[in-house]
């Protein structure tokens, strides 16, 4: 095994939430030459296309687990300019303001309520909700600070180790937290050479006035 996909192991066994930003902040230097140059990660892109695909660049975003700033950075690039990084890892925020594609860089914990009310137009979380990382609670967390009718746009994996998201995703529609999800075809993620794992795209809303009824 190479050292990135070693590194991307080694997260994936930390223990709890304290242990994951810690591991973060460790290989928060070197993150982006494991992860995209070494490994050919499109993930963040192919997300960001997603959410460019359906909502114009003058909305309100936010990054959750921005990580280094991959996502923000492919928003920008698809002229998004407001964009906050919310993130667990101190040090994995300061490589995403170095990019300079942020207007807030914030050190939060998805998996608690976060420190903002419902203003964004969009949330997207790739690469959050996986193994050893954020817990399913946190997607409500994240809906709650949508505006109504704004858009989650998040990545799961597209094996046996989502259940327990898709399990939270129907228990938020059945209380009217969310609608429907929509589940887009899974893509490899990463170069034919350096691994197997494949996402899913997931897109649902926070219910407008319209959507909620009696």
């Amino acid at each position: 095994m190479n050292e990135a996909l070693a590194r991307i192991e080694w997260v994936y066994a930390a223990d709890g939430a304290e242990d994951l930003r810690d591991r973060y902040d460790v290989w928060a230097e070197v993150y982006d030459r494991h992860v995209q140059e070494a490994l050919g990660y499109t993930g963040a892109q192919r997300t960001a296309a997603e959410l460019a695909r359906l909502l114009p660049a003058s909305v309100r975003v936010l990054d959750a687990g921005a990580g280094t700033g991959l996502v923000g950075a492919a928003l920008n690039a698809l002229g998004f300019s407001r964009i906050c990084a919310v993130d667990l890892s101190p040090r994995m925020i300061g490589q995403a303001r170095a990019k300079a594609v942020y207007d807030g860089h914030v050190v939060a914990d998805i998996g608690h309520p976060l420190p903002f009310g419902p203003e964004f137009d969009a949330v997207i979380a790739c690469g959050v909700f996986t193994i050893g990382h954020a817990p399913a609670r946190a997607i409500g967390n994240l809906l709650d600070v949508l505006r109504p009718d704004g858009l989650l746009c998040l990545t799961l994996r597209a094996d046996s180790t989502a259940v327990r998201f898709h399990e939270e995703l129907s228990r938020l529609v059945a209380l009217k937290r969310a609608t429907r999800p929509e589940f887009f075809p899974s893509f490899r993620c990463f170069s034919e050479d350096t691994g197997s794992t494949s996402l899913q795209i997931v897109l649902c809303r926070r219910p407008g006035s319209g959507d909620i009824g009696p």
